[in-house]
């Protein structure tokens, strides 16, 4: 199954790498085939172009799974990180979180 990862911290100065073997580990350990790979440093609450890469990828089917760290990677808010997940879901598209086991 293709899979993608969604990797983010808050800030410019805050590092992802911490979250990158954990995603790597779990889509491995469940056989996936990374495809595509979204970084960014930026607020949840501004404007992400990574972010908004990966779900018109997502829309264009290009993957069938997204691996994040946390689902607070997803939106600042649960609700705006259940949208995103109902809206991929609709899509076809799996959330996957390393931290929360929920897959929807």
């Amino acid at each position: 199954m293709k899979s993608a990862q969604y990797l983010r911290v808050s800030t410019t100065e805050q590092s992802y790498e911490n979250q990158r073997p954990d995603l790597e580990a779990l889509a491995r350990a469940r056989g996936f085939e990374l495809v595509a790979t979204y970084a960014e440093k930026v607020s949840a609450v501004k404007h992400r172009p990574a972010f908004e890469r990966m779900l018109a990828d997502a829309h264009r089917g290009k993957f069938q799974v997204v691996v994040v760290w946390s689902l607070d990677r997803l939106h600042r808010s649960m609700v705006g990180a259940l949208q995103t997940v109902i809206d991929l879901d609709r899509r076809g598209v799996q959330v996957i979180s390393v931290r929360e086991s929920l897959s929807a």
